[in-house]
């Protein structure tokens, strides 16, 4: 039995002025759909597509947009961060204005604004911070350092906790955030994760280490033993006995090309490996794995392989359970569902993928959308 079988099985454009806001959405975001998207039109008219709807959202197109699973934000000419919720309210509502920072995700939307860290939950506005030196949020978790109590801090279920006090010592700075999830360096020297209200040690991090996070899991190198490992639901595993070329994370998943050059995947605790030689490029979601390799264009899918083309498209964009790409022909093409189809036959001068919805342009015109197998223009 190899290591990697042994430990498997052992362990059964612009935003940007002070503050930070933190806009928690009770929203439902059960569903792989996605019926929200947005674009602007050749004069500048900024509009929401929403279960194939064009809705106008302004007359002026807006500085910047962002786009989650059930709702948007965007921030106009004036500089006003306008929120739109369009299984809520029919008309878009102003949040903020000079924002800065501005992270949507399914659960929270997280910004910076007039020096100060707040929280929106539940039809209540709270102030957590006014003074903080770095900060990273994802679905239901925001965790920053905060300047002034010299702690680092994590708001999860409704609650602030403190995770390290640093009165003494220097900031604490070397956090990255998952759904639910903290993994952070403390100033020991240590890597540790904050996972379901507990904190998990995993090795020494010492000199300064790189780590990556994801839903359930931190993916790490642990120094001392110059060994890749995963920690999963609690759990500790060793993926190899040395340090992998490269890795990805996404929810629950994990992909890295070993020493060797051999390419895995890690899908909800089970490993595969999926080829004896490293891919040129590859990318990760929740849902969907591609790469490119040995000239072949492959889509891993529900356990599937996929040969999508025998060449690398231009263009490639992934994004949760789909890949939207250009053919040799530069028609435009998606992957979802386990199903390749043509989109357009007509090149499109730009296009952008979101969830299973794609919007594209035909030089000057009016932008299609693409939306459960229809065309709108």
């Amino acid at each position: 039995m190899t290591p990697i079988q042994h430990s498997i099985f052992a362990r059964a454009k612009r935003f940007f002025f002070g503050g930070l806001f933190v806009f928690c959405l009770a929203l439902p975001t059960n569903g792989m759909g996605q019926d929200l998207t947005a674009y602007t039109t050749p004069r500048g008219h900024f509009y929401a597509f929403y279960k194939g709807q064009a809705i106008q959202l302004s007359h002026l197109e807006p500085a910047s947009f962002k786009i989650a699973k059930n709702y948007l934000v965007y921030t106009s000419n004036s500089g006003s961060l306008m929120l739109y919720q369009p299984s809520r309210v029919s008309e878009p509502g102003e949040i903020a204005i000079s924002a800065k920072r501005i992270n949507v995700s399914e659960g929270y939307l997280a910004f910076e604004v007039h020096g100060q860290l707040r929280l929106y939950a539940n039809n209540k506005l709270r102030t957590l911070s006014t003074s903080f030196q770095k900060w990273e949020a994802a679905d239901s978790t925001v965790c920053w350092f905060d300047n002034t109590r010299k702690q680092l801090l994590i708001f999860q279920n409704n609650k602030t906790k403190e995770l390290e006090d640093a009165l003494l010592n220097e900031p604490i700075l070397n956090f990255e955030v998952a759904d639910n999830l903290v993994a952070y360096t403390d100033n020991h020297h240590q890597l540790l994760v904050y996972y379901k209200k507990e904190k998990h040690y995993l090795c020494q991090a010492y000199p300064p280490m790189h780590f990556k996070v994801a839903k359930n899991l931190v993916a790490f190198i642990d120094r001392s033993a110059g060994t890749f490992n995963l920690f999963y639901k609690g759990d500790i595993m060793e993926l190899s006995a040395f340090r992998p070329l490269s890795y990805r994370t996404a929810d629950n998943r994990l992909a890295f090309v070993d020493n060797s050059g051999r390419f895995f995947l890690f899908d909800e605790g089970n490993l595969a490996e999926l080829s004896s030689f490293a891919p040129d490029k590859y990318w990760l979601t929740d849902d969907l794995l591609v790469y490119f390799e040995n000239r072949e264009f492959v889509a891993h899918w529900k356990g599937e392989s996929y040969n999508l083309e025998s060449y690398m498209p231009d263009g490639i964009k992934v994004h949760k359970d789909a890949v939207c790409y250009l053919n040799d022909m530069q028609q435009l093409v998606i992957f979802q569902d386990g199903k390749k189809e043509i989109i357009s036959y007509d090149t499109p001068s730009s296009f952008y993928l979101h969830y299973n919805t794609v919007v594209y342009y035909k030089g000057n015109s009016m932008p299609h959308v693409y939306y459960k197998g229809s065309i709108y223009k």
